[in-house]
């Protein structure tokens, strides 16, 4: 019966030590700043949020259509002065678009729930790097400088 408690005693010890070396990183305030301005579809459920240095991620879901969603999507981008530079369908049925206002980009993915009625869908939003004049993604456009 010892052996069993000393398992779940090292295994809960070693679970903490792991989480102590974890780094204390809030991405709530990158989150705030890649998402303003934006709006998730009427009523929909998050997901997930999740964040990098420089953009942010929500992962949602709605009772609706993809078709549905979508619409709501392009016309509040359209309303909100976003410039659609993309806005594709899959075969499978999913959606995809990509605006930008200003230097921001926005993707915006949207698929059917699989087993059931309405949409899961993404929305990933950057922060602009004004500091730099070069486009992200470009060989000469990354975000740390090089010594000549």
């Amino acid at each position: 019966m010892l052996r069993p408690l000393h398992l779940v005693t090292s295994v809960a010890l070693i679970a903490g030590l792991g989480a102590c070396d974890r780094p204390n990183y809030d991405p709530r305030p990158v989150l705030a700043e890649a998402m303003k301005g934006l709006l998730a579809y009427p009523h929909s459920t998050l997901v997930n949020m999740t964040a990098g240095a420089d953009a942010g991620q929500a992962d949602l879901t709605s009772v609706d259509s993809v078709e549905q969603v979508a619409r709501w999507f392009r016309d509040f981008l359209r309303q909100n002065n976003w410039e659609v530079q993309n806005d594709q369908r899959a075969p499978d049925g999913s959606i995809s678009l990509y605006a930008q206002q200003g230097k921001r980009p926005i993707w915006i993915s949207m698929h059917p729930n699989v087993g059931g009625p309405g949409t899961s869908y993404t929305v990933i939003s950057g922060i602009p790097d004004t500091t730099h004049a070069k486009p992200l993604g470009s060989p000469q456009g990354n975000r740390h400088p090089t010594a000549h």
